[in-house]
């Protein structure tokens, strides 16, 4: 139990410097301690949960990942609702690609609809640009992963993931 708990605070600390230092730059210091303290809690949640599902604690910490890409996304609002926005269309993404995984056809159509749509917004915003993309990448992931493992497993990590990134979202991004 010491082993496996010293492990998981060598990842926690390494998490929360490698998360929170491409944004030393970008943000001032009490910004950059706020979603320091934010990627801790939500490892320890994860920490917390991990005796449910051994996968909740890795794909909390990459959900807290991209719960800090969300929050710095250039946005023309709020930043929590941009933050919101970004999780439901990462949220959608995985969905499909769990729900679609078995039909490799409507799976192409979905990804190439969804590129060109992304193609289409980066003329006109950045910000849906990425979301698109965002959803187009869940939808490949979770597809690719759904082979030989469950789909309540699937929705299990989805639902880790998105609750990693609304963690961060809601305290770094107020």
């Amino acid at each position: 139990m010491n082993k496996k708990i010293a492990r998981y605070l060598l990842i926690w600390l390494k998490s929360t410097w490698l998360y929170s230092k491409p944004v030393w730059n970008f943000v001032s210091l009490s910004d950059w301690l706020l979603l320091s303290v934010a990627v801790l809690i939500t490892n320890s949640i994860g920490f917390l949960l991990s005796d449910i599902w051994n996968a909740t604690f890795i794909l909390m910490n990459v959900g807290c990942f991209f719960g800090t890409i969300v929050c710095l996304m250039p946005r023309h609002d709020e930043p929590l609702i941009n933050a919101i926005k970004g999780i439901a269309f990462i949220g959608l993404g995985g969905v499909v690609g769990i729900l679609f995984s078995g039909f490799p056809l409507l799976l192409a159509i979905v990804i190439t609809g969804g590129l060109f749509l992304t193609g289409i917004t980066y003329s006109f915003s950045i910000n849906t640009f990425l979301r698109y993309l965002f959803c187009v990448l869940a939808v490949m992931a979770t597809a690719g992963l759904k082979i030989g493992v469950s789909t309540a497993n699937m929705f299990l990590g989805l639902l880790s993931f998105i609750t990693g990134m609304a963690i961060v979202a809601l305290i770094f991004c107020l």
